[in-house]
């Protein structure tokens, strides 16, 4: 049950993937998501400066957003990850940084236009059901990994929207799925 985004014809894999984007690293220091490189390239195009974005999951997401929008909040559950994104939050000023392992009840002061679900330690169905809660009609909900057996409370959850996968062959995680609610 597909949705079709606009087609970006040849401006595909316009932004650059970062070289250590297959293990993971040096994507903070560079704002680029570890989402499958096709799904970034299509929430470039998409975003507009006056739009907000909540994250479950942070890193170079949050940059990438910060960088695109008026304003992110991201919800971090990983205390590594969280000291990590700490330094770098303090240079954002359009960035609201949690730490926690559930929703925090903040997040509930304001709608949103995107959501990313991209979280290990916080309960994926927690944060689809947050996200749902602050999403506006007609916003985005992007659910990284979605083929996981993790994601799949939230797959459930999310059936009655319709949604377009990003996979690619040789990508380390299990794909990228961007959901019109």
């Amino acid at each position: 049950m597909g949705f079709r985004p606009e087609v970006l014809g040849d401006k595909m894999n316009r932004i650059p993937v970062p070289p250590g984007f297959m293990s993971g690293t040096g994507l903070l220091e560079s704002g680029y998501p570890w989402l499958v490189p096709e799904a970034v390239d299509y929430l470039d195009e998409y975003i507009t400066r006056d739009m907000s974005v909540i994250e479950f999951g942070s890193g170079g997401s949050t940059v990438f957003f910060a960088n695109r929008c008026k304003h992110v909040t991201s919800c971090e559950s990983s205390e590594v990850g969280y000291a990590k994104m700490l330094c770098v939050a303090r240079k954002l000023p359009n960035v609201r940084l949690f730490g926690c392992v559930e929703p925090p009840d903040d997040i509930y002061d304001r709608t949103y236009d995107i959501a990313v679900v991209d979280s290990t330690h916080l309960k994926r169905e927690y944060a689809t059901e947050a996200s749902l809660r602050v999403l506006r009609r007609g916003s985005l909900l992007v659910l990284d990994n979605y083929y996981c057996q993790y994601a799949e409370m939230s797959r459930r959850m999310l059936c009655l929207y319709q949604y377009t996968d990003y996979n690619k062959i040789g990508y380390s995680g299990d794909g990228t799925r961007i959901y019109k609610i």
